[in-house]
């Protein structure tokens, strides 16, 4: 008698209409468990759910949202301090829960297709002038064949993304071409890094570079190689070109490498995280 209650409670439930928090909430489980999204991407989406419970947006049934509540919904956000970009990102989160609600047909159209997208504010671009390249290489002497000066040079002359130089391995690096392979990056997921690929297929990409270059990969590479012969291991092109010698490991973006001593190479730091310049 008891479980043909629970039963019919859940079937209640499953048949209420559902506030938009609440469908929400299940539209992000639903990517979760189809693995549509990566877990980074999953808890940006809940982030952004934070902005949505206990507004009245967020308490009002989906199907009986109007653009008027979303233009106040957004008006309280901005009003509590909300960043132009970040209303941006969650206003097109919002309507895509909604797109999907009407693909479902829990919706017979979507609000938010009468309501202008915000207009996001313009990211300063974080490039170098030909002065602070220099200032940089004369910083990054000092720091030799470590994964941090390499790292940094890497993003300097080729414009990679951080987690692209991180995830690059020596089997990426065609000497005879001259070319570097970018073909994965390093995500974070349940509180470690993992290899993973790209998001758009337009990050896969070769980037040609010279022989400064060539010599600076050369010499990480002779470096690394003696490393392991002098603990008798055998060389391995799936090593992390600025990963640990010894135990084959990527370094994670929050750490670079970064050596425990000499002074704190914060243009080198700079260099790493050129992420706007490609």
């Amino acid at each position: 008698m008891v479980e043909a209650e629970k039963a019919k409670e859940i079937l209640e439930d499953s048949a209420r209409p559902k506030t938009f928090a609440e469908y929400t909430e299940d539209y992000i489980v639903t990517k979760e468990l189809s693995r549509a999204i990566r877990p980074v991407t999953a808890s940006g989406y809940r982030s952004y759910l934070k902005k949505v419970i206990g507004t009245p947006l967020g308490s009002k049934r989906i199907c009986e949202i109007s653009a008027r509540d979303i233009l106040a919904w957004e008006k309280g956000l901005v009003a509590d301090g909300l960043s132009r970009t970040s209303l941006s990102h969650i206003h097109v989160f919002a309507k895509q829960v909604c797109t999907h609600a009407r693909k479902m047909g829990d919706l017979q159209s979507n609000p938010f297709d009468c309501v202008d997208a915000p207009a996001s504010g313009s990211k300063p671009v974080n490039s170098l002038t030909t002065a602070e390249v220099a200032k940089m290489n004369r910083a990054l002497e000092h720091f030799g064949q470590s994964a941090l000066a390499v790292g940094a040079k890497l993003a300097l002359m080729t414009g990679m993304r951080q987690a692209e130089i991180c995830a690059l391995r020596w089997q990426d690096v065609d000497y005879e071409r001259r070319v570097v392979h970018v073909t994965h990056s390093l995500s974070r997921s349940s509180g470690r890094y993992v290899l993973d690929r790209p998001k758009t297929s337009g990050s896969i990409r070769d980037i040609p570079f010279g022989d400064r270059l060539a010599a600076i990969l050369s010499s990480r590479k002779r470096y690394m190689a003696e490393e392991r012969e002098g603990i008798g291991l055998a060389w391995d092109d799936a090593l992390y070109v600025i990963g640990s010698p010894v135990t084959g490991k990527p370094y994670s973006p929050q750490t670079n490498g970064m050596p425990s001593h000499g002074p704190p190479p914060s243009q080198a730091r700079r260099a790493y995280r050129l992420d706007s310049t490609t």
